[in-house]
């Protein structure tokens, strides 16, 4: 990873004090995504509709990213403005940190806390939304059934772009350093994505669906791109 992410000047390594920028950045980058979006069950008829859709995406990316940068379960790559301005990122994690263990699971209690579904502010969101957010453990089981042939490979956990700088590029490199580093090693790799405008950028990058997975809850639903890129 390490000649792809020096070629570029503002691309570069995030170390632990970089943890709150980080999730910022994700938890901005998701405010409309529908996957989130979907768990939340948020209206546009709710006036602190992105203030809380914010407090739900932080927690949910601290859960997911803090291991892999606080405990080095992984990577995180940063891109930066040219003035210096941290406005997206990749957080990265190898196959053999699939499993977070029990000391993850704790340190992530004691420094983020429970998401606020599980929570007295579940009350602030739709009453299936723990349900729905449950319903995700459907992917990690999907990740581990469809590369279980795979000795190693990489599983892009997070890539998220601010609002007001998507569109400019920045994705892009994100990606492309990524795959060079990839490429050099040989080593295969895996995402899930929720629209059909992200699956079709990411097969433009050599990604292939490989199912198509419907997560429902209920009468609500929401349908999964599980990508491989071998």
């Amino acid at each position: 990873m390490k000649d792809g992410v020096t070629s570029d000047p503002n691309l570069f390594f995030l170390e632990d004090n970089n943890e709150g920028e980080m999730l910022d950045i994700f938890a901005e980058s998701f405010l409309n995504d529908p996957m989130t979006t979907w768990v939340t069950g948020l209206t546009d008829d709710n006036e602190r509709k992105a203030e809380l859709q914010f407090i739900f995406n932080r927690s949910i990316m601290g859960w997911a990213n803090r291991p892999i940068l606080v405990r080095k379960k992984g990577i995180v790559v940063g891109i930066r403005t040219d003035k210096s301005k941290m406005v997206g990122a990749v957080s990265i994690m190898p196959s053999k940190y699939g499993n977070f263990t029990f000391l993850d699971i704790l340190s992530n209690i004691f420094n983020i806390g429970a998401p606020p579904v599980y929570t007295s502010d579940k009350i602030n969101y739709d009453v299936d939304a723990a349900k729905r957010f449950d319903c995700l453990n459907t992917l990690e089981k999907k990740r581990k059934h469809i590369m279980k042939n795979y000795k190693d490979y990489l599983y892009i956990q997070t890539i998220g772009v601010l609002g007001a700088y998507q569109g400019k590029g920045y994705g892009g490199k994100l990606l492309r350093a990524l795959l060079l580093a990839a490429d050099s090693i040989q080593m295969p790799l895996y995402l899930e994505t929720e629209s059909e405008e992200n699956e079709s950028l990411y097969q433009h990058f050599g990604f292939k669906t490989i199912e198509n997975v419907i997560l429902s809850v209920d009468e609500s639903s929401l349908k999964m791109y599980l990508m491989k890129r071998a």
